[in-house]
């Protein structure tokens, strides 16, 4: 049996679209086990086990990263002073880092070179943001735990009949701040409003300000929380995902350019996802 081990990381979309994708693949290769290394750090705080459910099957399996596990497995980074980078070659006969991994994203011609070079070594080791493959019901491997469970239908009770779903990326996301302005929002909500008087918004986002702006601009027809969401805290990655599976369940999604989160959201259910691009104006 060969096996792959994968150290998912980034934000949670990020992790989820890296499993996710992993999963789907390797999912009807019987000589593969795939292991997942989940490594708490500042890009999200909050273990697997606070968010999901064990992944089915005895092949694949997510586990929360040891001593051991961040002294010899973890991607080397600057934390860590590199040191892993020592060990992986006597660990793994294979290693794939992130900035590969991400040249590889956007080249569908590289991407089925990727999964083919993996296949040939017995244990290839791979630092994995977003997904190099992806196919409709991808995310149901992904099972929420019973408490999220419980937070997620407590927030998605507050949709209307008629609720389109909009996501607002701000903070650290320079793309989404200069491409997806809220003015693309607004002329997109005052539309669906014409198109029908009934239709209420779902809106998640990382910015507070923007948030008062649409209930400024569009009154009791929002639907939000105006709790903080972080990624530096187990309850902040809890709300943040709760929101993802809200959006989910909308009848359409408007969302920020750069943004892993409203792309698994829209993917998660199959909710049509229109991605604001000032430059396609």
């Amino acid at each position: 049996m060969k096996k792959l081990t994968v150290v998912p990381i980034g934000g949670l979309a990020n992790r989820m679209y890296a499993i996710a994708s992993f999963v789907s693949y390797f999912r009807d290769k019987k000589d593969w086990q795939v292991e997942f290394i989940w490594v708490k750090d500042q890009g999200l705080n909050c273990s697997y086990g606070d968010l999901f459910e064990p992944l089915k099957g005895e092949r694949m399996k997510v586990r929360e990263a040891n001593i051991l596990d961040l002294m010899f497995r973890d991607r080397p980074r600057r934390r860590n002073f590199g040191c892993p980078r020592f060990f992986h070659p006597l660990l793994f006969d294979k290693r794939i880092y992130e900035d590969e991994y991400i040249h590889m994203h956007d080249k569908p011609e590289l991407q089925l070179c990727f999964f083919e070079e993996i296949q040939r070594y017995k244990k290839p080791y791979v630092v994995a943001c977003m997904h190099l493959y992806e196919e409709d019901g991808m995310f149901d491997s992904l099972k929420p735990v019973s408490f999220m469970e419980k937070k997620i239908g407590r927030l998605c009770s507050l949709l209307k009949p008629h609720t389109v779903g909009i996501h607002i990326r701000r903070t650290d996301n320079v793309a989404s701040i200069e491409d997806s302005p809220l003015d693309l929002y607004i002329r997109s909500m005052q539309l669906e409003l014409d198109k029908n008087p009934d239709v209420c918004f779902y809106v998640a986002s990382d910015s507070m300000e923007e948030k008062h702006r649409l209930v400024e601009a569009f009154g009791d027809r929002i639907i939000t929380s105006f709790q903080e969401v972080t990624r530096n805290t187990k309850e902040g990655i809890q709300d943040g995902m709760a929101e993802m599976y809200t959006l989910s369940r909308t009848e359409k999604i408007y969302g920020s350019k750069s943004s892993t989160f409203v792309r698994v959201a829209g993917k998660i259910l199959g909710a049509p996802l229109v991605v604001f691009n000032r430059s396609d104006e």
